[in-house]
């Protein structure tokens, strides 16, 4: 979700990006690509061959606390380098809330298994909704877009009886909250 809130940054053209060179653009991509996909794929990949976990979907909770520590290692170095960059701080803010709703489900882990799919989408609709009303610019569309999407996410895990619909509004409200207090 990183990624396409950053796509969506940049498509919307913010204000904040308009000093952005467009190869700089890229390497904030690729950081973010590198730091939220690349890296924690292919350390589900290593688990998996090495039979720590049981599938990629890893649908128990015991199985779930190595990638949500090794990923949280992989968002906090994509925040610490996009911090270092002579940019707006809109991206580096963006992955330190990411990285702090994982440290988050790390530990609500342990206790409950919570929906990561829709802190992911919560967290894209809380940074859409914060740039929207902090920047004062009209994202209506997509901003409705991730809702509808939630909605269909959300349900999809309740029918397939992959979470219960407490899992489900949990794992949305805290992707969301986290994102839009740190962008706020």
């Amino acid at each position: 979700m990183p990624v396409y809130a950053t796509l969506l940054v940049f498509y919307y053209n913010i204000y904040l990006v308009y000093s952005i060179p467009a190869v700089v653009q890229r390497i904030i991509l690729l950081l973010i690509v590198v730091s939220t996909l690349l890296f924690p794929l292919a350390t589900a990949i290593m688990l998996l061959q090495k039979g720590t976990i049981s599938s990629l979907h890893m649908p128990l909770r015991k199985e779930r606390n190595i990638p949500y520590l090794t990923t949280a290692i992989y968002y906090f170095t994509g925040w610490y380098l996009l911090s270092r960059l002579p940019v707006g701080l809109i991206f580096s803010k963006i992955m330190l809330a990411a990285s702090i709703a994982i440290i988050l489900v790390f530990f609500i882990n342990l206790f409950f298994k919570i929906s990561i799919h829709m802190i992911g989408i919560g967290g894209l609709t809380g940074i859409l909704v914060a740039l929207s009303s902090h920047l004062i610019i009209s994202i209506t569309v997509p901003i409705l877009i991730t809702v509808f999407i939630a909605g269909l996410l959300g349900t999809a895990r309740i029918v397939h009886g992959k979470h219960s619909p407490l899992e489900v509004y949990t794992g949305f409200l805290l992707g969301f909250f986290c994102e839009w207090i740190f962008m706020s």
